[in-house]
């Protein structure tokens, strides 16, 4: 016994938010921040760049760290947050956010992605941002120098809401677990 999905139909990204203990409130939109590669042609706008790894060559969780810090010291200011998670994958709360329907990059793989930006102008100039600061970082000139795919943007998408459950415990009158492949 456990619970049925369909009655809690929630995005993932605030139960990974949640699992690598990021605080939300009830109204806080959590969405998943991908660090992917972008191509890196010159003179072309951000629109016309494609999607070319959803998850920068699995990078490691400690690389990715260094990154995403350098990206949090420019753009992380109230009311987005940004949370440190596992390999590509990690975490932007929105407080008081909209709930939008924003496009995972795995799904646009070498297309354009400017028919796939997020519609809100903050996150859209924030996934500008990223790249901007990511492109040049030290540590992506140094993943190309040894054949890797730099992690050079952001990638907002998987935007919900904080679960309202009752807890397991409280409905069956026992503890349980979960298994899940990631966080």
């Amino acid at each position: 016994s456990g619970r049925d999905p369909g009655a809690i139909r929630r995005r993932r990204s605030p139960l990974e938010a949640l699992s690598i203990g990021v605080p939300m409130q009830d109204t806080d939109i959590a969405m998943r921040c991908n660090i992917v590669t972008l191509s890196e042609e010159e003179g072309i706008p951000f629109s016309k760049r494609r999607i070319l790894d959803h998850s920068s060559g699995e990078i490691s969780t400690e690389d990715c760290a260094v990154l995403l810090h350098a990206v949090m010291e420019k753009l992380d200011r109230d009311p987005y947050h940004f949370y440190v998670g596992t390999s590509y994958r990690h975490c932007l709360v929105w407080e008081n956010g909209k709930n939008l329907e924003l496009t995972p990059p795995h799904d646009v793989l070498t297309q354009r992605v400017g028919n796939y930006l997020p519609e809100d102008e903050m996150l859209l100039s924030m996934q500008k941002k990223s790249y901007e600061i990511l492109k040049a970082h030290p540590l992506n000139r140094k993943r190309k120098e040894q054949g890797l795919n730099p992690a050079n943007s952001f990638w907002f998408w998987g935007a919900g809401t904080k679960p309202i459950l009752t807890s397991f415990e409280k409905i069956y009158h026992k503890k349980g677990v979960m298994i899940s492949a990631v966080d």
